[in-house]
């Protein structure tokens, strides 16, 4: 960056100065007066302005602007042509005299001025700017600095031309159809070898063990891979908050770091036990597989109406638990010696898991008849009604999540 000599000027100045570079976030790289051609007929042609380049704009202020809305802004991108009128072509002199005749005689050539052209697609919409020093030395240094800062930011602009390129095509070999099967297959086929792994159970110094954990570096490095890709091709803004937004970006991002940890630090007690994580990414199926996505997409957009309907079994459930430890808490403790033994037998009932034979009958006697009573009222509310409400509740959102 060009340092800024800044010594000789008012304070009022520099505090302009810095006051532009934090209203544009952009900083003053070079700085100098010189005389503005005005489109206003009703004002002076030449006005005294001063000219602030930054690596993106050149800015035109009054000595009073005060306001942002009357300094004058030219985008560099848009900045066509940049001309000496004192070595360059007769038709910019022209566009200059239609103002000068107005106002000075004698030979229009003899101070030196520039001229800037941009656009007509621009935001100044092709208006050229006409700018006069006081020294050929002052104009020269002006038409030096502006035109460096326009040839860095074209090349800024065609190495970001080619990057933008390269990410496109990365961005559809990752969407395409190919790769997303390529990287399924990879995802069913280290699940398949996690279940072969936990049937065999090898033993750690045995061979199929460090197979296992080949292939385990081996798939890691792919999945790592194709989260990096993701990123590329994804990643948009300086933060990325749109790339986080999706849950499944952030599924795939903690499966990568724990593998990668759990890779890293085997010995560590706390990275082993994550180790066991690595088992969802065969959920990675759901996002790369068009019919398991919708399926799986469906489901999530039924659980919270299935919620509301299971707390409502829960609570039911809840509500007989505790009947039932004061009422068989101490002829079955092993049943309903506590509140958590006997939600959990009142949750096999519902089920339907041998809760007559094993849990009912046995409290049967002559002395209590309320043992029929209680259970067949909860089986009729729980296992008939209720888990019905909460299957129809579940079908219903479930068609509705696929329809849409």
């Amino acid at each position: 960056m060009t340092e800024i000599e800044t010594e000789n000027l008012p304070e009022a100045y520099r505090a302009r100065t810095a006051s532009l570079t934090d209203r544009f976030g952009d900083a003053v790289l070079y700085h100098k007066k010189c005389l503005f051609l005005s489109n206003d007929v009703t004002k002076e042609p030449w006005e005294t302005k001063t000219l602030i380049l930054t690596r993106s704009q050149l800015c035109f202020l009054d000595e009073n602007d005060v306001e942002d809305s009357n300094i004058t802004k030219v985008p560099l991108e848009e900045i066509t042509q940049l001309e000496d009128l004192k070595v360059h072509s007769t038709s910019s002199i022209a566009l200059l005299k239609r103002r000068q005749a107005d106002a000075e005689k004698g030979n229009f050539s003899n101070f030196p001025a520039i001229i800037i052209f941009t656009d007509n697609e621009g935001v100044n919409q092709g208006r050229s700017f006409p700018l006069r020093f006081h020294t050929e030395a002052e104009m020269f240094e002006c038409y030096q600095k502006v035109s460096n800062q326009i040839n860095e930011c074209k090349l800024h602009d065609k190495l970001f031309s080619s990057f933008s390129k390269v990410r496109q095509l990365m961005r559809r070999m990752y969407q395409s159809e190919a790769f997303q099967l390529l990287f399924g297959f990879s995802i069913g086929a280290i699940f398949f070898l996690n279940c072969v792994q936990a049937e065999l159970t090898p033993s750690s110094d045995s061979a199929a063990a460090t197979l296992f954990n080949l292939t385990d570096i081996i798939f890691t490095a792919i999945f790592t891979f194709e989260l990096v890709l993701n990123i590329f091709v994804n990643w948009k803004g300086k933060y990325g908050i749109k790339f986080w937004l999706n849950g499944w970006n952030i599924f795939d991002t903690v499966i990568v770091i724990v593998s990668l940890l759990s890779l890293a630090l085997p010995k560590v007690p706390a990275f082993t036990t994550l180790r066991m994580l690595r088992v969802f990414r065969a959920a990675q199926l759901f996002k790369r597989l068009k019919h398991l996505r919708v399926i799986f997409n469906a489901i999530l957009g039924s659980l919270l109406p299935v919620l509301n309907s299971v707390l409502i079994l829960v609570i039911v459930t809840s509500m007989f638990a505790i009947i039932s430890v004061d009422l068989y808490g101490n002829r079955r403790p092993d049943l309903f010696g506590n509140f958590e033994l006997a939600i959990f037998t009142m949750y096999q009932c519902a089920t339907g898991d041998a809760w007559a034979s094993s849990v009912a009958r046995p409290l049967f006697s002559t002395a209590d008849k309320t043992v029929m009573i209680f259970f067949v009222v909860y089986m009729i509310i729980s296992s008939m009604i209720l888990l019905n409400v909460v299957v129809a509740v579940m079908l219903d959102n479930f068609i509705r999540c696929v329809t849409e």
